[in-house]
């Protein structure tokens, strides 16, 4: 288990977890699990309503592809929600997502990619500071097909 998304089963997860510190803002949360050995966040990954929190593993991998891979091979309902959520944090390009998902999908159950894609809100991350009118057009058109291709992929 990598992600626990369902806040009455988080808040039970939490008693069994050692609170070791809080972020300066106050809103994100570390833990340990001295059973497992495992460090915990919990974090709020849709940043436009802090809500609902979640709690995930800290030695999750950072690159997209490994990341979708080991939560798609988990038979956890929780880690293929979670994914969903991560990955609409902002951190991730969706366009990597969609690549992916093209390459992959195929090979993960339909039941995960149905819980991935109900907790999967795609963040328009682009950086346009800097681009002209047409640049920041094209990039948004890419933003869109990307959206559009992940909602083909995971029907």
């Amino acid at each position: 288990m990598y992600f626990i998304t369902i806040p009455s089963e988080k808040e039970q997860y939490k008693k069994k977890l050692t609170k070791v510190s809080t972020d300066e803002t106050g809103w994100i949360n570390f833990y340990y699990n001295k059973d497992s050995a495992t460090e915990w966040v919990e974090y709020y990954p849709y940043k436009e309503d802090r809500a609902p929190a979640i709690l995930k593993r800290t030695d999750l991998p950072k690159e997209v592809k490994e990341l979708m891979e080991i939560c798609f091979a988990s038979k956890d309902i929780e880690d293929w929600r979670g994914l969903g959520a991560e990955l609409s944090s902002g951190i991730y390009s969706i366009k990597e997502v969609a690549q992916v998902l093209k390459e992959n999908a195929f090979n993960w159950p339909n039941e995960a990619l149905e819980e991935f894609k109900s907790s999967f809100r795609p963040i328009d991350n682009r950086n346009i500071i800097g681009m002209n009118v047409e640049q920041v057009e094209k990039s948004y058109q890419e933003f869109i097909e990307a959206q559009n291709y992940i909602n083909q992929i995971i029907k």
